[in-house]
């Protein structure tokens, strides 16, 4: 069963979007079957399909909140604490007026972040794996699966997201 991703009831009708989206991504095999095919990440010595059974077989519910960001965080889109972990926090100026994002596929790339930052909650979950990034490395297991999800959703394989702009806290790039 995979993870389960939810938000308040009251949370902005595009975050509630972005989280069925999210929801909708991690229930496809096809998802699975995209990251166990991929060759290798980088930034990590597990294989890509242990990280698609990791994250497949999570059975945690992530819980999407925003956060009002400081001045180091004004380029932030989404965080990961290992403080909270099952909380994937995105910046809520952003997410209000839309800054940031992909303009044309806004809801995916909101979802596709959500997926990004729920690879280091189940990375997190897991302490005999390490699977996250290092300095922001493309390629790495939670930049790549952000933007397999937002090539599933947006049915074009070319696109990518702006993941250089997201930044995680509490050394999450072990």
């Amino acid at each position: 069963m995979p993870p389960r991703i939810t938000c308040r009831e009251d949370a902005l009708p595009a975050l509630q979007q972005a989280v069925d989206q999210a929801n909708q991504v991690l229930a496809r095999p096809e998802f699975y079957a995209g990251i166990r095919k991929h060759k290798d990440f980088k930034s990590t010595k597990v294989k890509p399909a242990t990280i698609a059974q990791l994250i497949e077989s999570c059975e945690l519910e992530f819980h999407v909140d925003t956060f009002e960001p400081n001045e180091d965080q004004g380029k932030t889109l989404g965080l990961f604490s290992h403080k909270r972990p099952t909380y994937l926090s995105l910046n809520a100026t952003k997410l209000a007026n839309r800054s940031g994002w992909s303009s044309t596929f806004f809801i995916e790339d909101v979802a596709s972040t959500i997926i990004h930052e729920s690879v280091h909650a189940v990375d997190h979950a897991n302490p005999d794996y390490r699977f996250g990034h290092k300095n922001r490395k493309r390629g790495s297991a939670p930049y790549w699966i952000g933007n397999h999800a937002f090539h599933l959703l947006t049915h074009d394989p070319v696109l990518e997201l702006a993941f250089d702009r997201i930044t995680e806290i509490d050394e999450v790039a072990v």
